[in-house]
């Protein structure tokens, strides 16, 4: 299946770095999200073919997630992410 995740601005703009900005034209209004197996081989496979990524991989704990951000050619935010393996 697939799921479409509304996220509140100042929420997406902590999670990339752009919260100091000026809203909206510093902010991103829209993030489109991806869930993947596995954030860290996406990522390098990602970089492999020339794309820089926004953010690293990183925990998100309070979303129980993994993610990393991108944009695609036009500058849209992208976001890819894995659930957190609980221990």
């Amino acid at each position: 299946g697939h799921v479409l995740a509304l996220f509140r601005e100042d929420l997406m703009a902590d999670a990339v770095g752009t919260a100091g900005l000026a809203a909206p034209a510093g902010r991103d209004r829209v993030v489109v999200t991806f869930g993947v197996d596995n954030v860290d081989g996406a990522a390098a496979e990602l970089r492999g073919r020339g794309v820089s990524l926004v953010t690293e991989p990183h925990d998100r704990p309070a979303w129980m997630i993994r993610v990393a951000h991108l944009r695609d050619p036009a500058g849209h935010l992208i976001e890819i992410n894995a659930p957190l393996r609980i221990a």
